[in-house]
């Protein structure tokens, strides 16, 4: 009897302890955010049953709206602020719980807010990029909010609560909160320059959020939820570091002179414990906690880490249903979020990029509301961070803004890609033609490596072992003699000797001379790997 009393008094006691949860908001809410328009969500936790009040108010108007929940049986409560436009206007939010303290954030407004992830591409930082001083010291924009979550892995489950950069919260766009010239610190180039450019497309007149959860030298396992892995048969350790890298350790030092940690030359790096690698680890540490946000679309580059060996074909497994798992688990009023994602530029480890683009490239066919931005020009074996980092961070959000101005916010006439292959035909044994959409007029120019490699050479000099590579019937090599560009963007190619040609892959080497390029846009062609139809 006195067991039984003892154990009844046990479970009364951890009753207690779980309905007195404390009170606590989600610390992905401070002064200064963003939150998304159409869902805009604040959650939390505290103790079962008990009430929860926020008051929003305008610092323009006298307008106020008041709104109330209860926290539920699991301690977590979750209150949607509805009936807001998206507009430039600040308002208060006041949080009252039954039992706790009250909270008050200031400079709040209500826009598009954008997840920023992957590897060391995307943590790569304003300052790093070209022109990089400058561009930190212009960057001023009071309607771009910041939020760099704290890197914190949980290889076993999924955390509740996260933290941002040095505490900082929210903050304006301004040169202190995008960089203060230490490489790999403060806030992703890619997202800001993303961030920048849309909201110049889109008239200057909804405020942006942008969440950056981002950890260099990490693989697409790390990042994938469990039941994903399990499903897609991803769970397999990362390969080690390859041994070529020892002999070039020159590549591993920016031009500063200053030593660049763990950033490596075609993997994005690895200066993290191993766990930061294990699989789900960053989902369940630097994911999940901001789920409950309300989002405009994700901003994806991330793959070097998996260029390699084994990985490249995990890549086509998990990649589809990675990106079908993120879209489905962030709130967002349209059901599907929208994921774009940046296709890996070139790098030295030629072989193990080529397969990973075009993982990436069958991963955003198959995957509904993706859009893949190519990178296939910019890279550069001369970068100062490494050849695997490149600077032109500008062109890159450039471009990511041009393919989210289409695929998030409609608008048709804003252009995806560069231009589009739709046939390869063989039209006799020495000619092929080569059908392109979605562009009125094309040309081949120069890439970052070629100007960079050869500066002053000519587009013809660039290409010169051409772009083209073709297969016969037998698998032997047939090398392309001449090209030229007809009717507006098609591409004719004579062969070097006669054959029965099957195969073609455009631009699948270490790094291509030169592209296709929309004249228009300045955006070139994916590269390609297809088949000649006879």
């Amino acid at each position: 009897r006195r067991q039984l009393t003892m154990a009844k008094c046990l479970h009364f006691l951890l009753l207690l302890v779980h309905l007195a949860t404390p009170f606590e908001i989600s610390n992905v809410f401070t002064d200064y955010m963003v939150l998304q328009w159409d869902t805009p969500s604040v959650y939390g936790t505290g103790t079962a049953g008990s009430r929860v009040d926020i008051t929003v108010s305008s610092t323009s108007s006298q307008s106020t709206q008041h709104f109330s929940g209860k926290v539920k049986s699991d301690g977590t409560w979750d209150i949607l602020l509805s009936g807001y436009e998206a507009s430039l206007e600040q308002f208060v939010l006041d949080i009252k719980p039954e039992s706790g303290k009250p909270t008050t954030f200031h400079n709040v407004t209500f826009g598009d807010v954008f997840i920023c992830s992957g590897q060391s591409n995307m943590r790569f930082v304003v300052c790093q990029s070209f022109n990089g001083t400058k561009e930190v010291e212009e960057a001023y924009n009071p309607h771009i909010r910041v939020f760099t979550v704290t890197e914190k892995p949980s290889p076993e489950k999924p955390l509740h609560h996260l933290t941002s950069y040095n505490n900082s919260g929210w903050q304006p766009v301004k040169p202190s909160t995008v960089g203060n010239g230490r490489a790999f610190t403060i806030f992703s180039a890619v997202c800001y320059y993303y961030a920048r450019d849309i909201f110049k497309l889109r008239g200057g007149k909804v405020p942006l959020g942008l969440i950056s959860t981002v950890i260099g030298g990490t693989p697409l396992q790390a990042w994938t939820p469990r039941n994903v892995l399990e499903k897609c048969n991803g769970e397999e350790s990362p390969v080690p570091k390859p041994d070529w890298l020892r002999t070039h350790p020159h590549l591993l030092q920016p031009a500063d002179g200053t030593t660049m940690v763990g950033e490596e030359q075609c993997r994005g790096g690895d200066p993290h414990p191993p766990h930061f690698s294990d699989p789900s680890a960053l989902w369940n540490g630097m994911v999940v906690p901001i789920l409950g946000v309300g989002i405009k679309g994700i901003l994806w580059y991330q793959g070097e880490n998996n260029a390699h060996g084994s990985g490249i074909a995990l890549y086509k497994r998990c990649f589809p249903p990675m990106m079908e798992a993120w879209q489905a688990a962030f709130r967002s009023k349209n059901g599907r979020v929208p994921f774009l994602f940046v296709q890996l530029a070139p790098c030295p480890d030629a072989n193990g990029f080529v397969g990973l683009r075009f993982s990436q490239a069958y991963a955003n066919k198959v995957t509904p509301d993706t859009g893949m931005s190519t990178a296939i020009d910019l890279g550069s074996p001369f970068s100062p961070y490494g050849a695997v980092h490149i600077q032109d961070k500008q062109e890159v959000g450039r471009r990511l803004a041009l393919l989210g101005n289409n695929l998030v916010y409609g608008d048709k006439s804003s252009p995806t890609t560069g231009p589009t292959l739709q046939k390869a035909e063989a039209k006799s044994q020495t000619e092929v033609h080569l059908t392109y959409t979605g562009s009125s007029s094309c040309s081949f120019r120069k890439t970052a490596f070629c100007d960079a490699m050869y500066h002053g050479k000519r587009v013809s000099e660039c290409c010169v072992g051409s772009p083209f590579v073709f297969h016969d019937e037998k698998g032997g090599e047939v090398k392309a003699k001449a090209w030229k560009v007809v009717n507006g963007c098609d591409v004719h190619i004579t062969l070097e000797k006669p054959g029965t040609v099957k195969r073609m892959l455009f631009d699948a080497t270490a790094y291509p001379g030169c592209c296709l390029y929309d004249d228009k846009t300045g955006i070139p062609a994916n590269p390609a790997n297809v088949s000649v139809a006879m």
